[in-house]
């Protein structure tokens, strides 16, 4: 450990993107696709209200289990795509890491839209969303500066193109929920 004399001029963070969890988040998942693409989780321009007009990116990280095969996280602002801030074209569960972003910066309001996919061709019965290894995630997050509120947004459900998604306001551990309900069309690319 390394104390300073001085402290730093920001600090850093983790925003995390519940894509899909608990069962309660997400239906099952197929036996039998090779490529399984489930709706993707939207952060609205209304969870990215950050302190500052901008933060900066140092790193994203993708989080599935053994059936996720493709994660990725894309920008959208006031509109206009700005890029992926990761793609993860062949997901490991035995390799995960903390890869730099695209994105180097993202604005106050921009919209995040995580998208997983899956092969659950050797399987024979549904894999549920959950904590066990054998059952499956759809999580992003990414570390950034200066740390900012919310630190998170999770995603429901999607109901056709309605989503769903809580952004917690305020400092952590303060119990303040604020549900957003807004509507959007996802473009996927393949």
């Amino acid at each position: 450990m390394t104390l300073s004399p001085a402290l730093r001029t920001h600090d850093a963070e983790t925003f995390g993107i519940a894509g899909g969890v608990d069962p309660r988040q997400r239906q099952p998942l197929a036996p039998g696709q090779s490529n399984l693409v489930i709706d993707s989780a939207v952060v609205p321009a209304a969870c990215t209200q950050w302190d500052v007009d901008e933060i900066n990116v140092l790193g994203v990280m993708h989080h599935a289990h053994l059936v996720g095969k493709r994660l990725k996280v894309e920008v959208t602002r006031n509109g206009e795509y700005i890029g992926e801030m990761r793609r993860e074209k062949v997901y490991d569960f035995n390799h995960q890491s903390l890869e730099g972003s695209a994105v180097k910066k993202l604005k106050k309001g921009d919209e995040l839209t995580l998208t997983c996919s899956y092969d659950t061709s050797s399987k024979t019965t549904e894999t549920k969303f959950g904590d066990f290894t054998q059952d499956e995630m759809c999580l992003a997050y990414f570390l950034h500066y200066p740390a900012q509120t919310p630190r998170r947004a999770v995603f429901l459900r999607a109901n056709g193109k309605q989503r769903v998604t809580l952004c917690p306001q305020g400092t952590v551990g303060a119990g303040q929920m604020i549900l957003r309900s807004h509507f959007s069309v996802t473009v996927i690319h393949k």
